[in-house]
């Protein structure tokens, strides 16, 4: 880490996860660990989960307001 707090992902990392530059990654804090993942759009995961499940519109503006809070959360930003 620098001065200024900044890590460099070794390109062997970079290159196994995918990263490039202007990727957005998300980290998270578990225990006296720092979890690094590529950021993904929280609506394809979510599609993913529920799969071919169906339902009303208003149904999904929850789950995807939902999904929203939660990678809001996660990233530690508050929403404006």
């Amino acid at each position: 880490m620098d001065e200024r707090g900044r890590i460099t992902l070794p390109s062997s990392i970079r290159s196994k996860l995918g990263i490039k530059p202007g990727d957005e990654l998300s980290l998270t804090v578990n225990g006296n660990r720092i979890i690094v993942e590529k950021a993904g759009n929280p609506f394809e995961r979510l599609a993913r989960i529920l799969g071919d499940l169906s339902f009303d519109r208003r149904m999904r503006l929850e789950a995807e307001q939902e999904a929203m809070k939660d990678a809001v959360g996660r990233s530690g930003l508050h929403e404006h």
